[in-house]
């Protein structure tokens, strides 16, 4: 979005190994069962996993053809659109999943990428309308963001998804100058550390509350994008509190980072890209 090219992040040598044999016993499951639903979706989110993201679009889009009543390839195509900005292509996608899971039983999602660009977990459900969410906030349509997070909080089955929904509804509010809708949701986030899968958004929660200094969240030297959300989040304050050149300050100190499939990432290119210029 800033017109530098993105190349595929580098992994470290095991890594790298372990991602391409998942890869490889997923195409291995695929070709032994080429009619399985299952079996072709696994194999677009290994690719996804292992940053294939072109890849996986396609893989996804051959399973569209082959199982177009299938929401779970609308919903998983939608993310590696999301991840390589392609905003509109997603929002297509997540209604297109939306409606054929209208009245129908949930599901689980079990999105292993949580365990290396940040994305949440949950149901098939609450998945689709927190990524319709997260869509229409990176063309920085705030308001049309709101409706799908309070839906993916009510729909969320574990704390990953609706910690996650309850902190992007935040921003949106705080981007949209609704200040005690935004109080209001705090106070309804639980405090026990045990409940909240990530101890850096406790502290991100804890800096809204007024409870901490910004250095708490990502330290005194801004190092900014480990992990891309808390900087992201912290620049996002900034905005809130109208210290707007320590914003720009932060959002480009994440961009020039290698990590730029993680969503903190991506929202500080929309920021650099657009929201900033404004």
């Amino acid at each position: 979005m800033l017109g530098v090219p993105l190349y595929r992040p580098p992994l470290p040598p095991a890594q790298e190994k372990t991602l391409q044999a998942a890869i490889d016993s997923a195409a291995a499951a695929f070709r032994a069962k080429p009619t399985d639903p299952g079996a072709l979706l696994a194999l677009g989110r290994r690719l996804a996993d292992a940053a294939h993201y072109r890849e996986a679009i396609a893989t996804f889009t051959r399973g569209i053809r082959l199982h177009p009543a299938d929401a779970r390839y609308y919903r998983h195509r939608a993310q590696s659109y999301i991840t390589s900005r392609q905003f509109d292509l997603a929002i297509a996608d997540l209604e297109v999943a939306a409606d054929l899971t209208a009245g129908q039983p949930d599901q689980p999602d079990q999105l292993t990428a949580i365990t290396n660009n940040g994305m949440p977990q949950g149901t098939l459900h609450a998945s689709i309308y927190f990524y319709l969410g997260l869509a229409h906030y990176l063309r920085h349509d705030f308001e049309r963001a709101l409706p799908y997070w309070r839906t993916a909080r009510g729909l969320a089955r574990d704390h990953q998804l609706f910690l996650a929904a309850s902190e992007w509804l935040y921003m949106a509010y705080r981007r949209l100058g609704l200040d005690r809708e935004a109080a209001e949701l705090l106070r309804q986030l639980p405090t026990q550390p045990s409940m909240t899968y990530d101890p850096e958004w406790r502290q991100r929660i804890r800096l809204y509350q007024g409870e901490v200094q910004p250095e708490a969240v990502v330290g005194e030297n801004h190092d900014a994008a480990k992990p891309a959300h808390s900087g992201y989040a912290l620049a996002n304050w900034f905005l809130y509190t109208g210290q707007r050149a320590r914003a720009r300050e932060l959002l480009r100190s994440i961009v020039q980072t290698s990590h730029w499939d993680h969503l903190g990432f991506i929202a500080a290119e929309v920021e650099l890209g657009e929201g900033m210029q404004r």
